[in-house]
C-alpha cells in the first residue's frame, strides 16, 4: 500500500542495561559498520481510507563509511523500511550531531543542507535546544520542516526489547512543515512531534512519534520505533 508507506515514512523526520554517565558523543556512535534493527507499530488514516493498523515493520540503520561532500567529511547514515531507502550524511561538532545533506531515495541526487540540521544537541543537559530547518521529501512529497529539538530528562529509563537502559537522555522535538508549490495538495502542513531516548554506547533505542498531515486531504499517524539488537 503506497499511501501507508508514504504517510509511515513521513513521521519518520524527520532505538543490558547501561548507565549513562559517559561523553555526550557516545549518545549518537557513528561507527563505521554499525547497524541497528528496530520494530515498528503504529497507525495511519488517510482522508480516502479508514484507520489503518501496522504490525511487523522493521527498520534498519546502517553507518557507513565516511565520505566528502563540499569538502565535509559526513557520515551516511543507511535506513531501510521495507522498499524504501534513504540516506543521512552527518557530522559531530561542538553544537551536536548535525544533518548536513540527505539522499532522499536510492538513486536520488545527494542534497546539501545549509545550514546544517540538529539531531541531537550538544551539551546534553537539561533544557539544551536545537533547530531543524530542512527539505524533507516523501515520495512526491516535499515539505519545507522547520522545529526545535529540546533535551527533557537527563536520567530516564526505559525498556525495549533489546534490554533495559537506564539514566538515559531524554529528547522531544517539536516540528512544523508546509508542503511545497507543484503538488496537487501545495499548502498541506505537517504537524509533527517526536520523543527519543538515547543510551551511551548505543544510542536511539526507542521513539514515539505523533504526525499529522493536514488530516483533510491526506491523514495522520502514530508510531514506535523500538531497538531490537544492536551491531557494534
Amino acid at each position: 500500500m503506497p499511501w501507508l508507506r508514504r504517510i509511515l515514512a513521513s513521521i519518520l523526520l524527520l532505538s543490558v542495561s547501561s548507565g549513562c554517565n559517559r561523553s555526550d558523543r557516545s549518545y549518537y556512535p557513528l561507527d563505521e559498520g554499525r547497524q541497528w534493527e528496530y520494530r515498528l507499530w503504529g497507525k495511519v488514516q488517510s482522508a480516502e481510507r479508514p484507520e489503518v493498523f501496522l504490525a511487523g515493520q522493521t527498520l534498519r540503520i546502517e553507518m557507513l563509511p565516511r565520505r566528502e561532500l563540499d569538502h565535509i567529511q559526513a557520515v551516511p547514515r543507511t535506513s531501510r523500511l521495507a522498499d524504501l531507502t534513504w540516506t543521512s550524511y552527518l557530522i559531530e561538532d561542538a553544537k551536536g550531531i548535525q544533518e548536513v545533506a540527505r539522499q532522499a531515495s536510492e538513486g536520488a541526487p545527494v542534497q546539501m543542507i545549509d545550514p546544517p540540521s540538529c539531531v541531537l544537541p550538544f551539551p546534553l543537559k537539561q533544557g539544551n535546544t536545537c533547530t531543524i530547518q530542512q527539505p524533507h521529501r516523501v515520495g512526491d512529497l516535499e515539505f519545507e520542516v522547520t522545529g526545535v529539538r529540546r533535551v527533557e530528562v537527563v536520567d530516564d529509563s526505559v525498556s525495549v526489547p533489546a534490554g533495559n537502559f537506564t539514566n538515559c537522555v531524554r529528547v522531544k522535538t517539536k516540528a512544523t512543515g508546509t508542503l511545497r508549490p507543484g503538488h496537487p495538495d501545495a499548502g498541506a502542513t505537517l504537524d509533527s512531534e517526536v520523543i527519543e531516548w538515547f543510551a551511551p554506547e548505543m544510542g536511539l533505542v526507542k521513539q514515539i512519534q505523533w504526525a499529522v498531515i493536514d488530516p483533510i486531504r491526506l491523514g495522520w499517524g502514530t508510531r514506535t520505533m523500538e531497538l531490537l539488537r544492536h551491531t557494534p
